[in-house]
């Protein structure tokens, strides 16, 4: 520091820097707490406010107890609606508040015609909204020889037969369909699971 800054810095605060810094009666808040009355550092002691204390010094709070704070309160969430559900209240017609997000259908399709294709999951997001998307999404994600997806089928694995779907409402969660272009179903090809699998 140049003899200038110190001497215009001193005449301001009545003092040099130095002698600023090292005074215990600058600090605020909770450094405040570091000293005692006498001006010398309280060390570890000052550092620990005490859990009592309001804490006004961030630092102080650290990741492990936000984190025990937050899954003391899913702890307690969770345990509250156990003793709902335990005492025989029905919360069928309990009222939800905020946006309640419909859960997505997840569909397992097979190729037609690929006897060793294993199934594809394709979740029915929100942006599939129609039939024609539902068939693009599966001519995206599998490769069907004879060009785009044109018909899907879902699968009863019970009796080995396939209905024709036209209408993304019919169908359910956890589906098994048949993805086919153009020409019908292979059945001399078929999917070797295609009568055993199941939506993981």
């Amino acid at each position: 520091m140049s003899a200038k800054r110190a001497s215009r810095s001193s005449k301001k605060g009545g003092g040099s820097i130095f002698d600023r810094l090292t005074d215990p009666s600058q600090y605020t808040g909770a450094h405040k707490h570091r000293f005692d009355a006498d001006g010398k550092g309280r060390g570890l002691a000052g550092r620990d406010m005490g859990n009592e204390t309001l804490v006004s010094d961030l630092s102080q709070l650290t990741r492990a107890e936000m984190r025990k704070s937050v899954d003391g309160k899913k702890k307690a969430r969770r345990a509250s609606k156990r003793a709902s559900n335990a005492s025989g209240i029905d919360l069928s017609n309990v009222q939800k508040f905020g946006t309640q997000a419909d859960k997505a259908k997840v569909l397992l399709v097979f190729q037609n015609g690929d006897k060793h294709h294993k199934g594809v999951q394709i979740r029915v997001r929100k942006g599939i909204n129609t039939f024609a998307k539902l068939l693009d999404e599966c001519t995206k994600k599998l490769t069907i020889t004879t060009g785009a997806c044109k018909k899907l089928y879902r699968v009863n694995q019970e009796t080995k037969k396939f209905g024709k779907i036209t209408d993304l409402d019919k169908l359910n969660d956890g589906d098994v369909l048949l993805a086919c272009g153009p020409e019908p179903i292979k059945k001399d090809r078929l999917p070797a699971t295609v009568f055993k699998a199941r939506v993981q």
